[in-house]
């Protein structure tokens, strides 16, 4: 018979190594030099600007931007279109943007980067879930008694008496 409190533990890591996944997926994509000439719309890319873009640009995004990254819309010879969905400033600072599309000229990006799974940081994730999960299994497991609460508490043992002298 299963003990109900191992189902317990079970749904329990199931639950838990889902939102691990769904957390650890997310980051485990890192932007790589493209190494394509035409990348196919809807693809996550990251537009590094060089000195004209940051001017050419800075109305529009603001100053200092120094990467773009978002969903590709269009490219043709002449550019870009991405709906931007974060700009990274050149001090490191981060802005979430709500998918605007901003078109940006070839001439005004000196990097072109395409979103890919990286096997590394993949690697770590599921190895770190896995630490996670068998802990969480393992602390559960030893904190019940296996047999679903039904050991009774052994009784003390009587003092034993001891004769000395007369047999």
């Amino acid at each position: 018979m299963i003990d109900i409190r191992v189902m317990g533990v079970r749904r329990t890591a199931v639950a838990l190594a889902a939102v691990l996944c769904v957390t650890f997926v997310s980051g485990c994509y890192s932007f790589v030099p493209s190494q394509s000439s035409l990348l196919s719309p809807g693809k996550s890319v990251a537009l590094d600007l060089n000195d004209l873009g940051r001017l050419s640009l800075s109305e529009l995004i603001g100053g200092d931007v120094g990467r773009v990254s978002g969903s590709l819309v269009d490219q043709t010879a002449s550019g870009y279109t991405v709906k931007v969905q974060e700009l990274t400033y050149l001090n490191g600072r981060t802005a979430a943007w709500s998918g605007e599309a901003v078109s940006v000229r070839s001439d005004f990006v000196r990097g072109v980067y395409e979103q890919k799974l990286s096997a590394t940081k993949t690697a770590l994730a599921v190895l770190a879930g896995a630490g996670v999960i068998g802990g969480l299994v393992a602390a559960k497991s030893s904190s019940s008694t296996g047999d679903g609460g039904t050991t009774k508490p052994t009784p003390p043992v009587p003092p034993t008496t001891i004769r000395v002298g007369n047999h």
